[in-house]
């Protein structure tokens, strides 16, 4: 009994593992300001189309998820100056959009192992997520061409490619790639 009482004792006297903080909602948005400044600078001569801001949100015990609305090539659209779109502005709409949608890839990749690097306070256990939604014209022709890519990894496998620990080509496996 006395034994039992010592061991409830030390139990009791033990330090409280420390709470862990959770990412605040400055810490989010610098994130998706980031985020929006790195879509801005992707081709200067062949901008992306930002359609609002970035939006991220943590959510505990899953991770931290931003999205964003992109139209990949600019491209005007229906007006009364245009009235009318060719079929061969059509088609050289969508080759655009083919031809870019690696370079695309690539960059979210990079926004995702920089975004995580800057996450100090989300658990390493945890997931870091990006989410494209790529707008179209009415007037495209879509087909072959994804409309959401979601990309995400649990942040150790990026942050360990973000300090040089770890190659990109190893991330290839933490990383989950959906597009539909």
């Amino acid at each position: 009994m006395r034994l039992a009482l010592a061991g409830l004792l030390m139990l009791a006297m033990a330090p409280l593992p420390a709470q862990r903080a959770l990412p605040s909602r400055g810490e989010i948005a610098a994130v998706e300001e980031s985020l929006f400044n790195k879509l801005r600078r992707f081709d200067i001569n062949a901008p992306i189309d930002v359609l609002g801001l970035p939006r991220g949100i943590y959510l505990p015990g899953y991770g931290a998820v931003f999205t964003a609305e992109v139209n990949i090539v600019q491209v005007a659209g229906i007006s009364p100056f245009r009235p009318a779109i060719s079929p061969d502005e059509i088609a050289r709409v969508r080759e655009a959009k083919q031809k870019r949608l690696p370079a695309v890839r690539g960059m979210m990749r990079q926004m995702l192992v920089d975004s995580a690097a800057s996450l100090d306070r989300v658990p390493m256990t945890e997931q870091v997520v990006l989410g494209f939604v790529l707008v179209h014209h009415s007037w495209e022709d879509r087909k072959g061409l994804p409309l959401m890519i979601t990309m995400q990894a649990p942040r150790q496998a990026l942050v360990d490619v973000a300090t040089k620990r770890a190659t990109p080509e190893t991330l290839t496996a933490a990383l989950r790639v959906r597009e539909e």
